[in-house]
């Protein structure tokens, strides 16, 4: 009887160490998920300042060489 107990015990420590792995799977499915959101929403801002400093680039140019 002892020892189909600890069959047991062992069974329900692999389902609750399945069950923790599972949540620990989704809780950094969610961050990497957020994480990839804010990356993707910068991206508009850095393009936008980096047209910014393409235009301020072309100015400096033109006002430097006379045409």
């Amino acid at each position: 009887m002892e020892q189909g107990e600890a069959t047991q015990a062992a069974k329900e420590n692999h389902l609750e160490d399945g069950k923790e792995a599972v949540i620990q799977t989704e809780q950094l499915q969610k961050q990497s998920f957020a994480d990839a959101l804010q990356d993707f929403a910068t991206i508009p801002e850095e393009t936008a300042k980096s047209l910014d400093e393409g235009q301020q680039a072309e100015a400096d140019i033109s006002r430097r060489s006379p045409v």
